[in-house]
């Protein structure tokens, strides 16, 4: 589970997604990406750290908070906004799981 973008999950995620395949391991990455008003620095950070991460995990997962927060809208709570973000990547991964 990584926020691209920042320093740490951009650099860290693809790493140890790269690592974990090497053990032989299935990496499932629940990914989210950053907000527009973030800056161009985070979201060409986060492009970067996607491409090289879907490289490396077996599956890539992507909550997009630019969509989320439009589907939302402009009176979303930050609480709001946190428990749908984490809804969104959990019914992704859900739907892949074999149940």
């Amino acid at each position: 589970l990584a926020g691209l973008g920042g320093r740490t999950g951009s650099t860290a995620t693809p790493a140890l997604a790269r690592l974990a395949r090497k053990a032989g391991l299935h990496t499932v990455a629940l990914v989210g990406m950053p907000l527009e008003w973030e800056g161009e620095r985070r979201r060409t950070a986060a492009l970067h750290a996607l491409e090289s991460l879907r490289g490396h995990a077996a599956e890539t997962v992507v909550v997009y908070g630019d969509a989320l927060a439009e589907r939302l809208g402009e009176d979303a709570t930050l609480d709001r906004w946190m428990a749908e973000f984490d809804a969104a990547l959990f019914q992704e991964l859900d739907a892949r799981l074999v149940h």
